[in-house]
Parts: structure tokens; sequence; C-alpha cells
């Protein structure tokens, strides 16, 4: 549609990045708790999210 490309072929390395970022997301979450006040007690609830488009 006209599109010059140099931006093209930049976009598509920004969108390869953002695939490889939220791929490896899935390797990073640990079920632990959060560190803070030993009077108080934080934990994270994960819960799916669901399809993610």
């Amino acid at each position: 549609m006209g599109t010059p490309l140099s931006a093209i072929t930049g976009a598509m390395a920004n969108a390869v990045q953002c695939f490889r970022y939220y791929a490896g997301w899935p390797t990073k979450i640990y079920c632990t708790t959060n560190p803070t006040d030993p009077t108080r007690f934080i934990y994270a609830l994960r819960e799916p999210m669901g399809s993610v488009v």
C-alpha cells in the first residue's frame, strides 16, 4: 500500500522483539510471596486472562 521498505523493515523488527518479549514471560513467573513487612502477608494471585490477541 505504498509503505517504504525501510519502514516495513523497522516495523517487522519491532514485532519480532515484541513477540520474543512476551514469549519469555512464562519462564519468569514464580509462585512466591512478595517481600514485605513481617506483620503482613501479600501475595500475587495468578489467574488466566483468556485469549490475548
